[in-house]
């Protein structure tokens, strides 16, 4: 889908794209911000509107934005944006298809992250999460130093904790938006802790970093796997992720097996075909040589194979 025309009395200063789903139905908005051209005795001016869009459809719904765009984000509520006015930065949410924003919030100018049904803004010192839908808060912590980490997992995320207090101790947190709970708090064992990796199924969630390997319950919150110290060394891992309720792993030397979750049993001691996507009855894998091919589920899961 092509960005909405230009008016023919102004140029376009930027432009920024969305897409997200409204009862079911999926959409597309163009945040585009454009200056007038001067005439005679009249400056130009800026302007900056909300363009959104049926997926397919050419007629979109127009909103002015009252305010200087500085960022957009798409969230399960419908297109979020910041605008500026002066100094002051504010938070607005459409989630109908009239020009009133469904509520707005105090952000910063450090802009906003969507997280599926939630947005997470900044406004020194804290960083709260709220509900996409509402604006409600779910969930705030401090905002600066090394806690400014944040990573998105599908339905949820996974950031570093403290209370900002003098004598602080980063504590690696799992938030679910869907429960609106927090699900896992592992405390570092000395310092702040920050993975290297994530990996993520609608199960389990992968951390690997801090030489450690963690894999969680993303349900009840309990580590089914965790490996540290020695124990994580000999295992010489290169990569590692998740998907549905699989472990696979690669050493530096090229060894490579599937482990079975929650169990911790190798299902297999090697493989070339790496699962990426499920497609309704399907599973998108990617083989080592780049192929990619769609394997037909059985029973509602992935079968394999695994070379």
């Amino acid at each position: 889908m092509s960005a909405p025309p230009e008016p023919a009395d102004e140029t376009r200063t930027s432009l920024m794209c969305t897409v997200f789903t409204r009862n079911g139905d999926y959409y597309v908005s163009f945040a585009v911000s454009s200056q007038t051209k001067a005439s005679g005795l009249n400056g130009s001016q800026s302007r900056h509107r909300l363009y959104t869009y049926p997926l397919g459809s050419t007629t979109p719904t127009v909103i002015d934005l009252k305010g200087e765009l500085r960022s957009l984000v798409s969230t399960d509520a419908g297109p979020a944006v910041v605008l500026s006015n002066g100094p002051e930065f504010t938070l607005a949410v459409y989630s109908g298809e009239g020009p009133t924003p469904t509520w707005t919030a105090p952000t910063s100018a450090d802009g906003i992250t969507g997280v599926g049904s939630a947005i997470m803004t900044e406004l020194a010192p804290q960083l709260t999460l709220l509900d996409a839908a509402t604006g409600k808060p779910l969930y705030s912590r401090c905002a600066s130093d090394q806690a400014g980490f944040l990573a998105e997992v599908s339905d949820g995320f996974v950031t570093v904790r403290d209370d900002c207090g003098p004598d602080r101790q980063g504590t690696l947190v799992g938030y679910d938006t869907a429960t609106k709970k927090e699900v896992f708090a592992i405390a570092p064992a000395s310092g702040l802790y920050v993975p290297d990796d994530l990996s993520a199924s609608a199960d389990y969630l992968l951390i690997l970093g801090n030489k450690r390997l963690v894999v969680i319950d993303r349900e009840s919150g309990e580590t089914v796997v965790t490996k540290s110290g020695d124990d994580f060394e000999k295992l010489n891992i290169q990569n590692a992720f998740v998907f549905a309720d699989r472990l696979y792993l690669s050493t530096k030397t090229g060894g490579k097996s599937v482990v079975s979750l929650p169990s911790g049993t190798t299902e297999s001691e090697s493989w070339t075909v790496r699962p990426t996507a499920m497609l309704d009855g399907w599973t998108l894998v990617i083989r080592d040589n780049g192929d990619r091919e769609l394997i037909r589920d059985q029973n509602g899961a992935y079968p394999g194979p695994w070379s």
